[in-house]
């Protein structure tokens, strides 16, 4: 279950763009990685239980295969909006970023300034 609702947020990360500033992968797992690190945190938070060992791994190996059939090496720019996202991730309150669905499945909620976010070839 925590696969798909990590997939389908990382879709939502991707827009098309042409050219490589060299970074964007780099930035890319950056924030794969931020994405992870908040999501167990939040988590944690939120159950009041530690997360599983090796929760940001397989949320960073879920996140890269939910890429829409991209990965961050595809990347060739982040939008205007990255750091505003980034920023935004660290500071959103937990209730915020995880947020249950009508029938009780918990689902990632990412910044508006998120969308997007890493343009890919």
């Amino acid at each position: 279950m925590q696969r798909s609702w990590i997939a389908a947020s990382c879709v939502s990360l991707l827009g098309v763009a042409a050219c490589d500033d060299g970074k964007a992968e780099d930035q890319c797992v950056a924030l794969l990685e931020t994405v992870c690190k908040r999501s167990r945190e939040c988590a944690e938070e939120l159950s009041g239980e530690m997360a599983p060992s090796g929760f940001e791994k397989e949320c960073l190996d879920a996140a890269m295969q939910g890429l829409g059939g991209k990965n961050c090496k595809d990347a060739v720019s982040v939008s205007s909006s990255y750091d505003t996202c980034i920023d935004q991730l660290n500071d959103v309150e937990c209730n915020k970023l995880l947020v249950q669905d009508d029938a009780g499945a918990v689902m990632l909620k990412l910044p508006d300034s998120c969308a997007k976010v890493i343009q890919v070839k």
